[in-house]
């Protein structure tokens, strides 16, 4: 029959998890302890945002958060035409990508 023992959290994570993993959680839970009562360390949200809305977004959620260092915005275009995409649009948008110091890079297919 088996035997099962009831451990503390630290001794089961020290005994069940890598140094690599040990060590992260450590930080983890050190960074989590720091944080005042009511408060998160990182706030993520994904989702669509139809065009008409994407000034909203910038004005409503985004500018609170323009001037923390740990904002991060990244972002996935795609444009589909049933008529296609010209040559001169594609090299209108990596001339803007470059303007404002962005990679030009654009997959067409």
């Amino acid at each position: 029959m088996p035997r099962f023992d009831t451990v503390s959290m630290d001794e089961a994570r020290a005994t069940t998890a890598s140094p690599e993993q040990t060590k992260l959680v450590a930080e983890y839970l050190a960074y989590i302890e720091k944080l005042a009562p009511g408060k998160a360390g990182k706030l993520s949200w994904a989702g669509e945002i139809p065009p008409q809305k994407w000034m909203n977004f910038y004005t409503k959620v985004l500018a609170k958060y323009a001037t923390e260092k740990g904002l991060r915005l990244t972002l996935k275009v795609e444009v589909a035409s049933d008529t296609g995409v010209s040559a001169q649009k594609i090299e209108e948008t990596k001339v803007a990508l470059r303007e404002l110091g962005l990679n030009d890079d654009i997959e067409t297919t």
